[in-house]
């Protein structure tokens, strides 16, 4: 019998599985979390995880997206824990409460419904006797909670002291916490002030990390890269030398465009043709609504005054095309002040060729001064409106949008208004991608936009209306082609 055969005839019997995957928690995972394993296998460095926290080292774990951190480092290794009672008390912080709240309600959902936890170790999260009662979910989140065999959990977020917290159950009592996990300590909101980035680590180090037990003591710490200068890399850098710590760095590309492990290349591909089973196309990551592909991916942080975007991925054109549709995207900015913002106005074109949906700035306009007399402004709207055959104009919602709108439709113009739900870099990055792919292509009339994107950044105060005009003009018409030339 070899060690494979003999370790399924382990896990086959329910008694000496208990007992054996106490001290395996890498075949702890793999057996009672099936169903969250997406991998075709799993990698080397999933293997190293789960003996660096089964040997209760501290771990600093930076990674990319989609690599199974926060599955196995925090949901399964807590629930490990849990299961046997490795740790008494447990935190669960983030930068914020609810997603802290929403965590622990993770947790118990999976005690309550995953089978195979429950054939084992019965019971573990429940207020009454029925492992299937849905009125045990019912909140939206749960703050926390102590399992059946009396292991607390608690939810924490960022300036709420650990400091004095203490767990007396039925079998111990002042139990300090001996578990923190810590996750989105950063996001991109929250790393802009170096004052309040180093006040939190003052608050992490003396009023979270310091009051741990100091026996049993442990810290998982996970996160994905925001920026160069913020939290999580000021404690890599304070823990680089210490024996307590393990620190993991990885990323799915080095330079050119190199994989790091070929275990990880099992499970990216390129494009969708290419994607097979549970694999997953770096083009609909890149292409994503919510993913930052350079970010997270490429490993290229944000930092302070640097441009977005690249003058090689700049691409001009004089063709005259025969677009499928053209539209008219407005800022309206009137006043009764003795300033405001100007009105920006862009003309954006759309081309399907084959599958690809090519988009090309046609025109832009900025209305200052005279310009922005509500009669002066319909009228060039009207003129630009006639002169590209533009299928429907986009008004964005804001104080004046009203009264801009039925003026526009009292002259039977196609008109929307759409509201901005999104931060304008979180818009503009949305279509970083299809910049990068040569999809976005730009008319000489449109230079002054131009400009203003190779300068763009994501401080919020650097001039950007344009920009984000534009951002909004690239919306795609969903409903019957149009097909009209700019000749």
């Amino acid at each position: 019998m070899n060690k494979q055969e003999l370790l399924l005839n382990i896990l086959s019997k329910k008694n000496t599985r208990i007992s054996y995957l106490e001290k395996d928690f890498y075949n702890f995972f793999i057996y009672y979390f099936q169903k969250h394993i997406k991998y075709p296998k799993l990698a080397p460095f999933h293997k190293d995880w789960c003996k660096t926290a089964q040997d209760w080292l501290n771990m600093y774990v930076e990674w990319h997206r989609e690599s199974a951190k926060t599955t196995i480092l925090w949901m399964a290794y807590e629930i490990w824990c849990i299961c046997y009672q490795k740790r008494n008390f447990i935190c669960n912080l983030c930068y914020d409460k609810d997603k802290a709240k929403s965590f622990n309600k993770l947790i118990a959902q999976e005690l309550i419904h995953n089978v195979l936890l429950l054939q084992d170790f019965w019971v573990l999260y429940s207020k009454k006797s029925s492992a299937y009662n849905e009125e045990d979910l019912s909140e939206k989140w749960i703050n926390e909670f102590v399992t059946t065999n009396y292991i607390k959990v608690k939810a924490f977020w960022m300036w709420e002291a650990i400091r004095w917290e203490v767990f007396n159950s039925k079998t111990k009592w002042n139990v300090r916490p001996s578990l923190i996990f810590l996750d989105d300590i950063d996001n991109n909101k929250n790393t802009k002030n170096i004052n309040i980035i180093k006040a939190d680590m003052d608050f992490l180090n003396w009023e979270v990390i310091g009051w741990l037990d100091k026996n049993y003591g442990q810290i998982i710490w996970l996160w994905n890269i925001i920026r160069k200068d913020w939290r999580n890399p000021r404690k890599r850098e304070e823990i680089r030398n210490n024996p307590n710590w393990k620190l993991y760095s990885n990323f799915i590309y080095w330079e050119a465009g190199n994989t790091t492990w070929p275990i990880q290349w099992e499970r990216y591909v390129e494009t969708e043709k290419e994607s097979i089973n549970n694999q997953i196309s770096l083009d609909s990551i890149r292409m994503e609504e919510w993913s930052n592909f350079n970010q997270n991916w490429l490993w290229i942080p944000l930092i302070k005054w640097q441009s977005i975007i690249k003058e090689e991925w700049i691409r001009y054109t004089r063709e005259d095309i025969k677009f499928d549709y053209i539209q008219i995207w407005v800022d309206p900015a009137f006043s009764l002040k003795t300033w405001s913002d100007a009105i920006w106005i862009v003309v954006t074109g759309f081309k399907k060729i084959n599958e690809t949906i090519y988009k090309y700035g046609i025109y832009c306009k900025k209305l200052e001064w005279t310009q922005k007399d509500e009669d002066i402004a319909e009228k060039i709207i009207e003129s630009l409106y006639n002169k590209y055959w533009v299928a429907r104009i986009l008004v964005e919602k804001n104080n004046w949008w009203e009264i801009f709108w039925r003026l526009l439709q009292k002259k039977w113009l196609s008109v929307e208004i759409v509201n901005a739900t999104k931060d304008k870099l979180s818009r503009f990055k949305e279509h970083e991608w299809d910049l990068m792919r040569w999809q976005i292509f730009f008319y000489p009339e449109c230079s002054e936009l131009v400009n203003e994107m190779l300068d763009f950044t994501w401080d919020d105060w650097w001039q950007d209306n344009l920009v984000d005009a534009f951002v909004h003009s690239l919306q795609e018409y969903n409903q019957k082609e149009f097909y009209f030339s700019i000749s």
